[in-house]
């Protein structure tokens, strides 16, 4: 039945009628009276007052799957003036209407179906048992809603809703039990300056807390809300702004909850000392700016903040902890200018390898922020203390003197793909995990900064600065101490195969204000002329894409790098290692060098199928002569090489050795006058064919396990006056 456009005074009686929608619809009309109907169902209100004064309702049963009745907020409070008497009944139970009352207390109301206030000031509701429809107030001011009980367990009900116009209600110490609906909705223009505080919550098969639609300045504090059975959220935003949210305990109790806090569109609020546990994503914000969080303690599952198109967020001082296997404690999509001040974000769990955790991921489109002072610490595997990643570039972010600590094995601190012009500064980076990377440039890393940033790794080939691709980045500054890896690593660690390295990750701006272990990191890029000389304590040598470069006497305990080198010469140097990939590497279409009177001494045995003191990759016409190589697992490792122009090993003497020479693939080696004295095995290869081998006036002595070659495959190979005391070919 719908009733508009002044039908005035008609008398509705004794109908029986049931609907999809609403029951009795009445718009701009008055004085029209309802007795004795039966409203059997309806799919909406069973009566909706739009606008109408004057509607007399009386011994209506009413059936509704939304309300009773609901009449339309309104500023013009004679749209309240309507009588409905509690003999009015819904599911069998009578109806309060109060309107226009002042300084009363409504108690001891007995079993009912739905209490309605409106137009009131000073109002006390405490201690009543409300379920079925709820209590509804519009339009009340300066009122108290306490010490009741409330139950919803019909979908899209409330337990307690505040419409428009209401302003400095209090509702303390009531306890809300939900299934399917919300516990608390407030929708509302102008409900201001109210308090909801010490209250319970328990809310279960997809309710939610609180709802909040275009709602301010509510203040929400000291509430604990139990969430359990696929519940939806705690307190769900909806364009609603400036509310503060403090020391609210909230718990996901199975932790199959999916939010704790759940911001659409809503901006300035401020969420503090909240305690969120066992959520799915704790605080999620969509299209929400200008938030504030401090000192909230998170414990979820896959988000600890998730953030998209969001901008100007800040959250400070807080505690998030993260156990799933894919889980990020900060996730950000399309969201600028936000910050990261003095929080503590923990991954407790191994990460799936192809899916990894990250303590901050910063997404597609994430500028401008500032990541500072934080302590991010993982301790399970395959998992990214920060991941900057984007399929667009991700820009003018700022991060420093945060610590980031990685327990695992195969992480990374700081990975980085399409990330430009950002800063990177005052970090201080804790490695303790195997093959793992500080920092890691992936691709499309450019034009990046970092300074005064300080490295620790202690884990087996973990690396400070692992550079796959991207260029024209600047290190200034920094401090390593890397242990069992390289400071600066070129390249992707392949265990199987050689080290794949990019041209493009090689052009970067490094200069020697550097350190590792204490001693300055050389890095010559393009560079045709220089004289490197008489220095103790390098802390890593790099020469990439150079020529005419003399290294001489020069100590260090640290890696020597050789890649697209012609005419370099490295001699009269001491190079003592410990635990590296290789001391000496010489790799792509490096040709014309010279490797001279060195003494080369003690790579830590940890022998890798790519271990060797002098390495060699495509490497060609190459002299290698007068050195001492000295307790290393591996000596000599060829990985390939040319009969065209080949490499000349000359005079070196080895001794107490692992293998002296390993060569992978290997074609026209020439061998002439070399020492082998007291090493394990003399020369070994594995299953690749080795071609064109030739040694001359060379002496295999006193190897241990009764093998000076040991060859699975080989053919045109000379030995030219050359002592063998045992082999195997």
């Amino acid at each position: 039945i719908s009733l508009n456009d002044n039908s005035n005074h008609n008398l509705i009686k004794n109908n029986s009628i049931s609907a999809s929608d609403i029951g009795i619809y009445l718009s701009y009309v008055d004085n029209n009276s309802f007795q004795s109907n039966k409203i059997i169902f309806t799919g909406a209100e069973g009566f909706y007052f739009n606008n109408s004064i004057n509607s007399n309702l009386t011994n209506n049963e009413i059936n509704s799957s939304s309300y009773p009745f609901l009449i339309n907020p309104s500023n013009n409070l004679s749209y309240y003036l309507n009588y409905i008497d509690n003999n009015n009944v819904a599911e069998s139970l009578p109806i309060y209407y109060y309107n226009n009352y002042t300084n009363t207390l409504i108690n001891n109301l007995g079993d009912f179906s739905f209490l309605y206030l409106s137009n009131s000031n000073n109002i006390t509701i405490n201690s009543l048992n409300i379920s079925h429809y709820g209590l509804m107030i519009s339009s009340v001011n300066n009122s108290q809603i306490k010490n009741n009980s409330f139950n919803v367990t019909v979908y899209n009900r409330q337990g307690l809703e505040i419409r428009s116009n209401s302003e400095s209600i209090n509702i303390t110490n009531n306890t809300f039990n939900v299934n399917y609906g919300n516990g608390m909705y407030i929708y509302s223009y102008n409900s201001l300056t109210s308090n909801i505080q010490d209250n319970i919550f328990y809310v279960a098969q997809g309710g939610y807390g609180i709802k909040l639609y275009n709602s301010s300045l509510l203040n929400i504090t000291r509430n604990v809300f139990n969430l359990s059975n696929s519940a939806n959220s705690a307190i769900y935003f909806d364009h609603s702004n400036s509310n503060s949210i403090f020391s609210n305990s909230i718990t996901s109790i199975n932790g199959i909850a999916s939010y704790g806090f759940n911001l659409y569109f809503s901006s300035y609020n401020n969420f503090s000392n909240n305690d969120l546990s066992n959520f799915s994503s704790c605080l999620y914000l969509y299209n929400s700016s200008y938030n504030y969080g401090q000192n909230n303690s998170l414990l979820c599952k896959d988000y600890g903040i998730y953030l998209s198109y969001g901008q100007n967020n800040t959250f400070s001082n807080g505690s998030l902890w993260l156990y799933g296997s894919n889980s990020k404690g900060v996730y950000c999509s399309r969201s600028n200018y936000n910050s990261l001040l003095e929080n503590s974000i923990n991954l407790t769990s191994d990460s799936l390898q192809s899916y990894h955790s990250a303590g901050i991921n910063l997404d597609t489109l994430c500028h401008n922020w500032i990541i500072s002072k934080n302590n991010i610490s993982t301790s399970g595997n395959y998992s990214y203390a920060m991941l900057m990643n984007s399929v667009y570039d991700n820009k003018q972010n700022n991060m420093s003197r945060n610590t980031i600590r990685t327990y695992g094995n195969n992480n990374h601190g700081l990975y980085l793909i399409h990330m430009l012009n950002n800063s990177f500064e005052n970090n201080h980076f804790f490695i303790y995990g195997n093959n793992s990377n500080a920092i890691y440039l992936y691709e499309y890393t450019e034009n990046n900064t970092f300074i005064d940033n300080s490295i620790v790794t202690s884990g087996s080939y973990s690396n400070g600065f692992s550079f796959r691709a991207g260029k024209y980045n600047t290190l200034r500054n920094n401090t390593f101490n890397i242990s069992k890896g390289n400071a600066l690593f070129f390249g992707e660690i392949a265990f199987t195969h050689d080290p794949v390295i990019y041209i493009s990750s090689l052009n970067q701006n490094i200069d020697t204000s550097n350190t590792n272990n204490g001693g300055p990191i050389y890095y010559l890029f393009n560079n045709n002329s220089a004289n490197i000389h008489d220095l103790a304590n390098v802390g890593q040598l790099i020469i990439v894409n150079s020529s005419n470069i003399l290294v001489s006497n020069v100590s260090t305990y640290e890696t020597v790098w050789l890649y697209v080198v012609s005419n370099v010469t490295l001699k009269d140097s001491s190079i003592n290692n410990t635990y590296y990939w290789s001391i000496i590497s010489v790799y792509n279409n490096a040709s014309g060098n010279k490797i001279n009177n060195n003494f080369i001494y003690n790579n830590t045995p940890n022998v890798n199928s790519n271990d060797g003191a002098i390495y060699f990759m495509s490497s060609s016409n190459l002299l290698i002569q007068n050195n001492t190589l000295s307790h290393n697992p591996v000596g000599i490792y060829v990985s390939s090489s040319s009969s065209t122009n080949p490499i000349q090993f000359a005079n070196n003497s080895y001794d107490n050795n692992g293998i002296v020479y390993y060569l992978f693939r290997g074609d026209g080696l020439i061998f002439n006058s070399e020492y082998l004295f007291n090493n394990t095995v003399g020369l070994q290869n594995s299953w690749t064919s080795l071609t064109n081998l030739t040694f001359t006036d060379c002496n295999f002595i006193n190897n241990i396990n009764d093998l000076d070659v040991s060859l699975e495959s080989g053919r045109f190979l000379s030995f030219i006056n050359t002592t063998l005391d045992k082999s195997s070919i």
